[in-house]
């Protein structure tokens, strides 16, 4: 099972809409993909859940361990994004592979789509 990550904080509409895109697309082509950012997006906005990062990092620090691989978005901030690098670091510890996502053709199909709608 692939987990996805992704930076949230500071972005959290972009950064729902692209892993909800890139999760799609990968489960398209047969993966089977777990993504906090949609599972916690979802369940934090309905439900009213913690939205702290201590809460989620032990969720999602929980699901990894449970994973195959960790496929990381670069969406802009990544390599700044606390969350993403515990991720990484907990990946490389269980010497988990890890793999990078250029989220580009995605947001130019969220963009792409915005203009549909005018």
């Amino acid at each position: 099972m692939i987990y996805l990550a992704a930076p949230y904080s500071g972005m959290e509409e972009l950064s729902f809409e692209v892993s909800c895109m890139v999760a799609a697309f990968l489960m398209k082509t047969g993966k089977i993909v777990y993504s906090p950012v949609v599972y916690g997006h979802t369940l934090a906005s309905k439900y009213d859940l913690p939205t702290d990062n201590e809460f989620w990092l032990t969720q999602d620090l929980d699901m990894l361990c449970r994973c195959d691989e960790l496929y990381v978005i670069t969406l802009e901030g990544w390599d700044k994004s606390s969350g993403v690098a515990a991720e990484i670091d907990e990946a490389l510890m269980m010497g988990m592979p890890v793999s990078f996502i250029d989220p580009k053709p995605f947001i130019e199909n969220i963009m792409e789509g915005d203009r549909h709608d005018r």
